[in-house]
């Protein structure tokens, strides 16, 4: 079928080769590296501190994900030409998918033939992520904070700098950036607190809105209707 033959040349090979030893890949900040391959710099401040490597790992098939893509990128200019935006016929942006982590988990997995959801291979870790979270909040109590959650015991902590008494994540810079029609800005700025061996959110600060309260009771019923808003929107943006 169709696929088959869009797929073919990547079809018969090693899809994920072991690594080789000893190789170096040099590595070095997004910014040394946007620096070093296109002689600019990013403008927000943030990716001084995280890193890539700086060439191409030899087991990597960069020419054959190249093709790939490639080849997505001109079937995507080409419906668009037309008017047509390939993104809408595939899922719309409404009604919008419930939270629902089992549904959502699926959705996301079911494109990817050589590995389920579950599944630690291919650069993978599985999708744990909603257990660790799920056995945090039970741990410390809480129904609704899993911002101070993800910001105690997950990578995003690298972005935390420690004010005073309190801890805040400032990406108000990435509010620069236009979303895709229907998505929501990216940006905003939080603060959060020490509090019993975890970090507990007290300030969100999103789209020119303050929230401080994190008690509101039509925001919580709006959640349980698959809906986020006020604090909660801010929370997930």
């Amino acid at each position: 079928g169709f696929w088959n033959a869009f797929l073919w040349s990547f079809k018969n090979k090693d899809k994920f080769k072991p690594p080789v030893k000893d190789e170096k890949v040099g590595v070095m900040s997004y910014q040394e590296f946007a620096k070093t391959k296109w002689g600019k710099e990013f403008s927000a401040p943030y990716f001084k501190d995280f890193y890539t490597g700086g060439n191409i790992p030899s087991w990597e098939d960069n020419g054959g994900h190249s093709t790939g893509v490639g080849r997505l990128d001109m079937a995507v200019a080409a419906a668009r030409k037309f008017g047509v935006d390939p993104v809408d016929q595939l899922r719309e942006m409404e009604p919008r998918f419930a939270f629902d982590n089992k549904a959502l988990t699926k959705a996301a997995w079911d494109g990817f033939r050589y590995m389920g959801p579950m599944d630690i291979r291919y650069a993978s870790n599985g999708a744990y992520g909603i257990a660790v979270i799920e056995h945090l909040m039970e741990k410390y109590n809480t129904t609704g904070d899993v911002l101070g959650l993800l910001m105690t015991d997950s990578v995003f902590s690298a972005h935390l700098k420690r004010v005073g008494n309190q801890f805040t994540v400032d990406l108000t810079s990435m509010e620069g950036y236009e979303p895709i029609k229907g998505y929501a800005r990216l940006g905003g700025r939080a603060t959060f607190v020490e509090d019993g061996g975890r970090l507990r959110t007290v300030l969100l600060e999103y789209a020119g809105q303050i929230h401080a309260d994190f008690d509101v009771p039509d925001v919580e019923a709006n959640y349980v209707g698959s809906k986020r808003t006020g604090w909660r929107f801010a929370e997930a943006a």
